[in-house]
């Protein structure tokens, strides 16, 4: 391939033009993964089912259709993307994969509670299956869900100089608020 082909293709975004730090930390991981495979899935069994961990990592993926490897993409092609976060839990490495849009929002709201974007590695995060909602000519009932999250590298209080008017956080007193 001559020069001023592999320069269109770097132009174009299909090929990286350098290679950092941070790209190499990312291509390694997923090398990894092949070798180790990915930590097994959180499963939301029965209302009331939570998860309780420390975020590892996060990514974002393409959504694939309920039950099957199909990639999904909204009408004009562009892929349906859903963040994929890895956390160490009381049982080991669990995946969550936050893949319907009731879960993603109250991830939405907890992070937005703590004060942050998303999740980081260091953070609490709990998930709650918090109950279920009838879904028009669906045969199922939707899940709903809780989520709460402390941020990474947040201190306990310190009672002889407390912050002025900090909100207490969902992990304040070791446990989610749920």
């Amino acid at each position: 391939m001559s020069d001023q082909a592999l320069q269109a293709l770097q132009d174009g975004g299909l090929l990286p033009t350098a290679v950092t730090p941070r790209d190499e930390e990312l291509e390694w991981s997923s090398v990894d993964e092949v070798f180790s495979g990915r930590p097994e899935p959180v499963k939301f069994d029965a209302v009331g089912s939570t998860v309780v961990g420390t975020v590892v990592k996060g990514f974002a993926r393409q959504k694939r259709k309920f039950g099957t490897e199909e990639l999904l993409t909204w009408e004009d092609g562009r892929p349906k993307m859903e963040a994929v976060i890895e956390l160490m839990t009381l049982e080991g490495m669990r995946t969550l994969y936050v893949g319907s849009w009731r879960m993603e929002n109250a991830l939405s709201v907890a992070f937005a509670n703590a004060g942050v974007r998303g999740p980081r590695p260091g953070g609490r995060l709990a998930v709650k299956w918090s109950g279920e909602e009838p879904v028009k000519g669906g045969v199922n009932p939707a899940k709903v869900f809780d989520a709460a999250y402390d941020p990474p590298g947040r201190k306990p209080l310190d009672v002889t100089n407390p912050p002025p008017e900090q909100p207490q956080l969902p992990f304040d007193n070791g446990e989610p608020p749920f």
